[in-house]
């Protein structure tokens, strides 16, 4: 295939990420996730991994946006497009409770892109002679994006298929009735009419807008309707740069030659199929199959993901939970019976607590941190969890069993069987009584 798409993807993702990144340096997000809190989550099989201190983030921060600007630029590419994967996920890595869905992706990308040749045109590297110009690569360079951007798309679709998104429009409900006092468009906000529609629209686009981006005679329609879904989701809800790099990553469904084009540049001569090797074609099947697999393996665990969290992550589950709650953990001495409670605030940052409260992991965390400081005192301790939440606007329910001591079980990939069955009622609306129609 024609190298030009590639090339296009390669500086918007490269500018993309280094802009991520300077964002935050500017937004105080730096200090405020990885300096401030003296506490940090850890991914299971990653407890390795460790925050390096002020000097050695600033150094990971500047280094990755760097990298990003000469990925970008094509300069000294494939050091570059490492140092951007290794450095990002480190971020990533340091504290559980940053994650996002589209950091996700973004590891994923910047670790495709080093098997990839983006800088083979129009790049530093071709101009200082570094690497020899090509017009075009193998297909699967190309096919290989446009399937895990597909992924993300129809994981997020059959993730919506549930009674809460489809048949209670939740967590939309919630989200909307925030912002009924925007000017305009507020009241239209609040009704329920609408908000079944951008239910099942999200629905329908998440699931399907991949197969029309693939077909020519639809592709321009449907990268229209792109732009319209990711701004306005860019606009109401506070999802970051996702719809940004959403809107890049949906041009590698474009014509291969599609920036040339706009660079007025000569179509590349025709080139007879290039050879792949067999063991380049085993790893493509790897890759593929292990993003296939993970989204489904919470069949695996008999309880709803939602609430229990088991096999939420890197399942491009967008949207389709908010939980609210409130977490006491009830700390016992072994040796004397004295009872401590002890509030998630005296260890964590306000982000933090906000996502432990509703993901078991992460209590078990804090319990496991609890017992090793009031350990570090001279004491002996179990340590309990009493977890009210609520997903998607039910009354909160008790999320764990209150009589457990996570001191006393071990974080693994089996059930956890410590945590309590979710609610079976439906989702409540907010009252829209007092809103009228619009």
């Amino acid at each position: 295939m024609d190298i030009a798409s590639l090339v296009a993807y390669r500086v918007l993702f490269g500018a993309l990420m280094a802009w991520g990144l300077f964002r935050f340096w500017w937004n105080g997000w730096l200090e405020r996730s990885f300096i401030e809190p003296t506490f940090f989550f850890r991914y299971w099989g990653f407890e390795w991994v460790t925050v390096p201190g002020p000097v050695g983030v600033y150094a990971v921060f500047a280094l990755g946006t760097i990298a990003a600007l000469m990925v970008a630029f094509g300069l000294f590419y494939r050091a570059s497009a490492l140092v951007v994967f290794l450095s990002f996920t480190y971020i990533e890595l340091m504290d559980q409770s940053n994650y996002l869905n589209h950091y996700y992706l973004l590891s994923i990308l910047s670790f495709l892109n080093l098997f990839l040749p983006l800088n083979r045109k129009w790049s530093l590297d071709v101009a200082l002679g570094f690497v020899k110009e090509a017009d075009y690569v193998p297909a699967w360079c190309l096919n290989l994006l446009r399937f895990q951007v597909a992924c993300v798309y129809f994981f997020a679709g059959i993730g919506k298929i549930g009674t809460d998104w489809l048949l209670h429009a939740q967590p939309l409900n919630l989200w909307m009735m925030s912002q009924v006092d925007v000017p305009v468009i507020g009241p239209w906000l609040a009704q329920s009419a609408v908000q079944y529609m951008m239910a099942w629209s999200g629905f329908l686009f998440d699931t399907f807008i991949w197969i029309f981006l693939l077909v020519p005679t639809t592709r321009a329609a449907a990268y229209g309707v792109v732009l319209v879904f990711h701004f306005f989701t860019g606009v109401f809800f506070p999802i970051g740069l996702f719809p940004y790099i959403m809107i890049s990553c949906a041009t590698v469904f474009f014509s291969p030659s599609w920036p040339r084009r706009f660079l007025r540049s000569a179509p590349a001569a025709r080139l007879s199929n290039l050879s792949v090797k067999p063991l380049t074609v085993a790893a493509i099947g790897i890759f593929a199959l292990v993003q296939l697999a993970l989204p489904f393996r919470h069949f695996l665990y008999p309880s709803d993901l939602l609430w229990s969290e088991e096999c939420m992550r890197f399942s491009w589950r967008v949207m389709v939970r908010e939980k609210n709650g409130q977490v006491t953990f009830k700390v016992t001495d072994r040796d004397s019976g004295k009872r401590w409670e002890i509030s998630p605030g005296q260890y964590l940052a306000q982000h933090q607590e906000l996502e432990m409260s509703g993901q078991p992991d992460m209590i078990w965390q804090l319990a496991k941190h609890i017992e090793k400081d009031f350990l570090n005192r001279g004491r002996k301790v179990a340590v309990r969890a009493e977890a009210w939440v609520s997903l998607n606007g039910r009354p909160a329910t008790l999320l764990l069993d209150p009589e457990v001591d996570l001191t006393q079980v071990e974080d693994s990939l089996a059930p956890k069987n410590w945590i309590l069955p979710g609610p079976r009622s439906a989702p409540t609306s907010l009252s829209q009584a007092k809103l009228g129609n619009p």
